[in-house]
Order: structure tokens, then sequence, then C-alpha cells
């Protein structure tokens, strides 16, 4: 009997459960998505990550955007709409480069 292997531990900030979004409507930019009892966390297809909490979108937005990513319908136009400029927190893609910017004299 062969044991199974732990699965990875997320790392910090990210969601444990990513689940992909159904997309019902075949016009959304949202990928997948991951609930917690007091987050909900988007990944885009720009591949970016925005985590809505209670405190930022308020109890009853949060619940909808709960109901709405489990329908797979209506949750980016929700967003847009409604908690667009309430997001707690909104990690990059993959690894930020900076460039030094040089002026012309």
């Amino acid at each position: 009997m062969t044991a199974d292997p732990p699965e990875a531990a997320p790392r910090s900030g990210e969601s444990s459960a990513t689940t992909p979004y159904a997309n019902r409507s075949r016009r959304s930019g949202i990928v997948a998505y991951g609930i917690e009892p007091d987050a909900v966390h988007i990944r885009f297809k720009n591949g970016r990550v925005y985590t809505f909490t209670r405190d930022g979108t308020g109890s009853e937005h949060l619940e909808c955007m709960k109901l709405l990513a489990l329908a797979g319908y209506g949750l980016n136009s929700f967003i847009q709409r409604v908690v667009r400029r309430r997001v707690a927190k909104r990690r990059p893609f993959g690894r930020r480069v900076y460039r030094k910017r040089y002026r012309r004299r």
C-alpha cells in the first residue's frame, strides 16, 4: 500500500481552492475563482488575481459574488458595475521586471 503524496500548500495570500469559472456567457474575462468564508479570489485572463474581502466590499456584495461565481454567469459584469474599486488586494501575474527610464536631454 502506497501513501498518497501530500498536496502542495498554497502560497501565502493565495486561495486554497481554485475552481475554473464556468463562463456560461463565453465572454467573461474570468478564468477561475476561489471562495473563502470572508473573501473571494478571482483570476482573470491576463493572469492577475484580485481578492475581494468582506471588509472591502460588504457582506451583501460578497455573498452575491459567491453565488454568481458558483452559477458561472454574471460575475464579471457585477464586478465592473458594483465592486470595481473595492478590491482588497491585487497580485500581478508572473515576475515583474522594472526598467530604468532615461530622460532625453
